[in-house]
């Protein structure tokens, strides 16, 4: 028996009037469903391949010529759930199958269901009557199973906690392992640090023992600004250390260039006073 239509957040609307009319018109394998056929993929690019014994309807689709051809399905009640479709049926949908089911490969499958039911029922029926002979038999082997099981669950937490050990122990080796190569780098560092000190030490030592090696510099003049002319003003200005803000290396070619300017004017006005 199908299932209950699914509530889905769509608006299922039941299957008009003319639903029944349009279902006996387009039946396939008869003369008026592949008329109907042919109306349909003529116009709207739609070919019934059939229906199951639900009654969801099973379509190919091709809206234009250089598009593939797509399979869907139309539920009879609207509801969007694959598990009320036949296994054949349900196989044609999903591409695993080339061809649709024919009527004879559903009622053969529909009776090869119905057989496996009658085994199982009947395979049921001995098994509880051989229950009810031989309660301790089954009792015992209900017991063995929920041992076998068991022993299968524990051992599967075994492998797991196993597993998850070997990993916390391979990330603290491998910490470990960083933690010393950030030991040794920082001892090399140490080390070139303090052979860079004892260096520098021992050439300071050596140079008081040996007066003559250190080299003499040259005692800077104190001047008085009293004394100290404008010229020498400018120039210990311009020796000073470059101050961002007090001066700029392009002012220089700037005061050039009007120097320059200036001449050009002074001999202009001369060239003018000697043609008067």
């Amino acid at each position: 028996m199908p299932k209950e239509p699914i509530k889905s957040i769509w608006q299922n609307k039941m299957p008009g009037f003319m639903k029944p009319v349009t279902r006996w018109f387009s039946r396939p394998n008869t003369v008026r469903g592949r008329v109907s056929n042919l109306m349909r993929w003529r116009f709207r690019g739609q070919w019934k391949c059939g229906e199951d014994r639900i009654g969801n309807e099973y379509y190919l689709y091709q809206p234009f010529p250089e598009t593939p051809i797509r399979r869907f399905v139309i539920f009879r009640h609207g509801q969007t759930d694959m598990d009320n479709l036949p296994f054949l049926w349900y196989q044609w949908i999903r591409y695993q199958r080339n061809y649709p089911p024919t009527q004879t490969e559903l009622d053969e499958y529909d009776q090869y269901l119905l057989d496996v039911a009658e085994k199982a029922a009947k395979i049921k029926e001995r098994d509880d009557l051989e229950r009810a002979q031989h309660p301790e038999f089954y009792a015992e082997q209900q017991k063995n199973f929920d041992q076998a099981q068991q022993d299968m669950t524990n051992k599967a937490q075994r492998e797991v906690i196993a597993l998850f050990a070997s990993r916390e122990k391979g990330l603290r080796i491998a910490a470990e392992n960083k933690v010393e190569k950030m030991k040794q780098a920082q001892d090399i560092i140490q080390a070139d640090r303090r052979h860079w000190t004892d260096s520098q030490y021992k050439e300071m030592v050596e140079s008081y023992h040996d007066p003559k090696s250190v080299e003499p510099r040259d005692v800077e003049e104190t001047v008085d600004p009293e004394t100290q002319s404008a010229d020498d003003i400018d120039s210990n200005a311009q020796q000073k250390h470059f101050k961002p803000g007090a001066w700029r290396p392009w002012q220089d070619d700037e005061d050039d260039e009007d120097e320059a300017d200036k001449e050009d004017k002074d001999q202009q006005s001369q060239r003018q006073s000697e043609k008067r």
